[in-house]
């Protein structure tokens, strides 16, 4: 449009008709010429900034769960975030059930259906130097080593949320205590006094629960800390139980299955007070001597969780710093499914006081 521009400019100027063919033609070809050579470095540069962020945040899509697979166990809801908040339409309970029904025309009741909405939590890294950043772009070994702290701490994070949300809290129903003998396992390095060992009885107890809020037996799953796995199984035990769990189940982490429930191990899950009415602790909170390792017995159908957006930061050539700054954002949201801890139960240690 502007070689046409000035092609008219020109004929207009002289009155000749090849003048102004021959200005649009130099423009044009100046044009192509530009754009052979690769000489908009501003468009390159932007070019190959989003080329590398891009691989990067594929780095972090596909590791974001590694060693965490459970996460993958819960229903997917990323495909509802609108602004960062999921929206899921939920029905408006059971329909009632009336047996030899007298009257020939039934009430019709309308149903009131409702909405489950939570948000995503942002969790972002410090900014960290680079050097070299071209070489991260081909090498994914580089990447690895540059990347993968910073990858590792923030899968630990969102793995330790989600289970913070899973878990219930403030309920005597669903949250039961261990009951096995004194153990010096203990759920971190300040707790004093002493805690019960899980027995196979607590998960059979975990179970019935379930049983009762007719939860299916598919699909259940149990994350025990190692502080109260070990002891458990018998090392054999342990062995002749692996031998009997799926490939497919041994591949998300899963170790043994006990009651129905598909069992894995985390170097921890989340922590109770020894109080009676069974209040879930902070993850971020202190460790404190009274401290209660807890697991947590969920059903895949009644959990749930949501990827958001991923994001890489980098600010090439850093006068400062001497080299390329990043850093890196995760959006991620878990919940649960029934307010009423339909599907969900915890077990906390049993305290014995020093």
């Amino acid at each position: 449009m502007l070689a046409i521009l000035i092609g008219f400019a020109v004929m207009a100027a002289t009155g000749n008709q090849g003048a102004g063919i021959l200005a649009a033609t130099v423009v044009v070809s100046l044009t192509v010429l530009q754009v052979v050579l690769g000489r908009n470095l501003t468009q390159e540069g932007a070019l190959n900034m989003a080329l590398q962020t891009e691989v990067w945040i594929q780095d972090i899509q596909e590791t974001l769960f590694y060693e965490n697979e459970f996460i993958r166990l819960a229903v997917d809801h990323s495909s509802y975030v609108t602004n960062k908040t999921v929206h899921i339409p939920q029905s408006g309970g059971k329909p009632n059930v009336v047996k030899n029904r007298a009257e020939n025309v039934a009430t019709i009741n309308r149903r009131a259906d409702t909405e489950l909405t939570y948000d995503l939590e942002n969790y972002t890294t410090d900014p960290f130097l680079v050097k070299n950043v071209e070489d991260l772009q081909i090498s994914y070994d580089k990447r690895q080593s540059v990347l993968g702290q910073h990858i590792a701490t923030l899968r630990d994070v969102v793995a330790t949320e989600t289970l913070q949300k899973w878990a219930v809290t403030g309920s005597t129903s669903h949250v039961i205590r261990t009951t096995g003998a004194d153990t010096a396992m203990m759920p971190n390095a300040t707790a004093t006094g002493k805690r019960l060992t899980l027995t196979p009885e607590d998960i059979a107890r975990a179970a019935a629960i379930m049983d009762i809020d007719k939860v299916p037996t598919e699909g259940r799953f149990l994350i025990i800390p190692t502080a109260m796995f070990y002891g458990l199984f018998t090392q054999k035990e342990l062995v002749d139980n692996q031998a009997r769990v799926g490939k497919d189940m041994l591949e998300k982490g899963v170790l043994a299955k006990l009651f129905n429930f598909n069992i894995i191990t985390r170097g921890s899950v989340v922590k109770y007070t020894n109080a009676a009415a069974n209040s879930l602790r902070d993850a971020n909170a202190n460790d404190a001597a009274t401290d209660c390792a807890g697991a947590i017995a969920f059903s895949r159908y009644s959990v749930s969780q949501a990827l958001g957006e991923i994001m890489v930061y980098l600010n090439e050539g850093d006068a400062q710093s001497y080299g390329d700054i990043m850093s890196a954002e995760v959006n991620h949201a878990a919940h649960f499914m029934r307010p009423d801890n339909f599907g969900r139960v915890s077990i906390a240690q049993g305290y014995v006081a020093p």
